[in-house]
């Protein structure tokens, strides 16, 4: 505690949490795209948590260390672009994490405006250390599924996904 305000020594949350019936009665009453985009927040919300924990880093720089276990190496717009992440946002992940020793910046030979970067071997040791972890929570999160309603729900999320591009795409 500090001069008598009672702060506690935790962490501040990003957003106060809804009590969990009253949150699970809401979504119950709303449309499948309002339901979504919930539980979109509340797994976004979880990730922040569980990466901070096991991975000590805030969950931008998580991002661009998953995309770059992904695509091997980027730039920071294509990250950006990838991840639907906001790219001052990105940036500011590369640098951070460029300065932690998890990526290197290289010449991007396709335009010499742009670098190219990946994760060094330290970068890619914790990255694969924290996403073996991690998959432990999409194993506990979907455990009340069966794996044919797994696959039934990744199927319809690719195609949601397909049909929100287009929708994009036809708007403008």
């Amino acid at each position: 505690m500090t001069g008598g305000g009672g702060a506690s020594s935790r962490p501040a949350r990003v957003a106060p949490r809804a009590p969990a019936a009253h949150l699970l009665q809401t979504i119950e009453n709303t449309n499948p795209t309002y339901k979504l985009m919930i539980v979109g927040r509340l797994l976004d919300r979880l990730i922040s948590r569980q990466v901070k924990d096991l991975a000590d880093l805030p969950l931008a720089e998580w991002k661009v260390m998953a995309m770059l276990g992904m695509l091997k190496e980027g730039t920071a717009s294509e990250i950006a672009a990838t991840s639907l992440s906001d790219p001052a946002e990105v940036s500011r992940a590369v640098n951070a994490l460029e300065a932690r020793g998890m990526i290197q910046r290289e010449e991007n030979p396709r335009n010499r405006r742009s670098t190219l970067v990946s994760l060094t071997r330290g970068g890619q040791q914790h990255w694969r250390d924290t996403a073996a972890r991690r998959a432990q929570l999409t194993r506990r999160v979907l455990s009340s599924l069966s794996a044919e309603e797994v696959k039934a729900l990744d199927d319809m999320l690719a195609r949601l996904a397909a049909a929100i591009l287009e929708a994009e795409e036809q708007i403008g």
